[in-house]
């Protein structure tokens, strides 16, 4: 090749850096934008990304001007957070009354009309925030614009909502409504999108990226919360136990076989409607946002964005896999603690769970008992044995009943020991009116739990005396079919 030839290569792959390069600008650090392209110094620049603080869990959507008006009319004197570092409570652990906040810029105390209009400098198929343009609002170390946050939530909201923080109390602030045409956002929170009427909406995408945390609710608790959560988990749900999958199908058919009922296969036509043929399949563990998805617990709108991609991918049979489907079942399996999903199934489970969202619309909701429901659907798959093929019909229509009567023992001893953890064994009640009793004479929160506690375990009790019988009744049928 000539020296020519490599000239002209190079001229050409520099191009096409240079291209790659124009194509996602590097922010400024030092400013914030607002979405028309005006410019504001930020004077917190020696911060971390992505900063999270506490601020009172109500918020108000009365009129900022207004209410600061009033109160200055009142002779209120604390109305702006004066700080331009964060208070102790900000960093602090989760109280009651307060919620987690994401800090996604400011907004100036006087706001300008100038403002809600494009930037002089502002050009048209050219984003902003890449650029210092020559004007430059400063920051007011003696008056300092005010924070804008967001709240953490833990599902996809609307819209993201923007609040001011106002009137600081004991080290906290409360958030009010502000206009998205007021906020200087951040440089994490903005992008390269040239059009103003897609800017607001590409933004705010960027700040929802951070804010959802699927199963998070108002943050992370506080460690006396947390101590409180493990001592007693009041979110556990009974679980009925896994249940052979060829099992059922084989009593089905074995029973078809030997009294050529009809009823019998209509019976296999909607066991094997549950079933999946490749529900065993496992994603390679490559796989990020798959692997995220089992595992993490700070699954982000990004990561459902990679395990769409995945999917599509891996099984492109799998059909209405979205961001907001993953992260809608996402958020049922953090619901419940307890609740795992493995790897070899996660393809069924994407695919049903999905399926029933498409089917119950946008207005679908997912719960824990929805997501351990199919978890319970795919473990039906695995048999835990198989029943010789060279079986003559008698002893495998027999064989097959006794392994459905010995997983239903199995599974009423399993609900037994669940259901004692999840309501105790013991109560100092002699009966259950005496346990009512002591809920009506009740003085405090604490002589209260206990009274009720009460009565249900002598609900549950007789509940489980009830049902003993019958399991002792299956117990000796087993015994005669295993001497067939």
């Amino acid at each position: 090749m000539s020296q020519q030839e490599n000239l002209t290569g190079s001229i050409a792959m520099s191009r096409r850096t240079a291209t790659a390069a124009q194509a996602a600008p590097i922010q400024i650090r030092e400013l914030a934008f607002n979405t028309n392209g005006h410019a504001l110094e930020d004077g917190m620049v020696k911060r971390n990304i992505n900063e999270i603080i506490l601020c009172f869990s109500e918020k108000s959507t009365a009129s900022i001007e207004a209410t600061i008006s009033k109160m200055k009319k009142d002779g209120k004197k604390n109305i702006y957070r004066e700080e331009q570092t964060y208070t102790n409570r900000e960093l602090g652990d989760l109280e009651p009354g307060l919620a987690r906040f994401l800090v996604i810029g400011y907004a100036l105390r006087t706001p300008h009309e100038d403002h809600e209009n494009k930037a002089p400098e502002h050009r048209k198929q050219k984003g902003t925030g890449s650029e210092a343009p020559k004007t430059i609002i400063p920051w007011d170390k003696d008056e300092p614009p005010l924070l804008v946050v967001t709240e953490i939530t833990p599902t996809q909201p609307d819209g993201v909502q923007l609040w001011v923080l106002l009137f600081p109390m004991n080290g906290i602030s409360s958030p009010y409504k502000i206009g998205q045409l007021r906020v200087f956002y951040r440089y994490e929170f903005r992008d390269a999108t040239s059009a103003i009427k897609d800017r607001a909406a590409s933004w705010n995408r960027l700040v929802a990226a951070v804010s959802v945390r699927p199963g998070e609710v108002g943050g992370t608790l506080s460690k006396k919360q947390e101590r409180f959560k493990k001592a007693r988990d009041s979110s556990r749900i009974v679980m009925e136990p896994d249940q052979s999958f060829i099992s059922e199908v084989l009593c089905l058919l074995g029973a078809f076989k030997k009294s050529q009922n009809p009823w019998h296969l209509q019976q296999l036509t909607k066991v094997l409607a549950e079933a999946d043929e490749d529900l065993n399949l496992r994603p390679p563990p490559q796989n990020k946002g798959l692997r995220k998805f089992v595992e993490d617990e700070d699954f982000t709108i990004d990561d459902a964005g990679d395990v769409v991609e995945e999917v599509l991918e891996l099984w492109p049979e799998v059909e209405d896999v979205t961001i907001e489907n993953v992260m809608k079942l996402k958020q049922g399996i953090q619901e419940g603690a307890g609740t795992f999903l493995d790897y070899r199934f996660i393809r069924g489970f994407l695919a049903e769970g999905c399926y029933r969202l498409s089917i119950d619309g946008a207005d679908a909701v997912v719960t824990n008992e929805m997501i351990c429901g199919i978890i319970g659907m795919l473990r039906r798959t695995t048999p835990e044995s198989t029943v010789s093929v060279s079986v003559d019909g008698n002893n495998l229509l027999f064989t097959t009943i006794r392994q459905k009567l010995q997983e239903a023992r199995r599974a009423g001893e399993v609900f037994d020991r669940e259901l004692q953890k999840l309501c105790g064994d013991a109560t100092i009640f002699d009966t259950p009116n005496d346990a009512l009793a002591s809920i009506s004479q009740s003085v405090d929160m604490d002589q209260l739990k206990l009274g009720f506690l009460g009565a249900v375990r002598h609900i549950v009790g007789a509940l489980q005396e009830k049902t003993s019988g019958l399991d002792r009744m299956v117990a000796e049928i087993v015994e005669v079919l295993e001497q067939l």
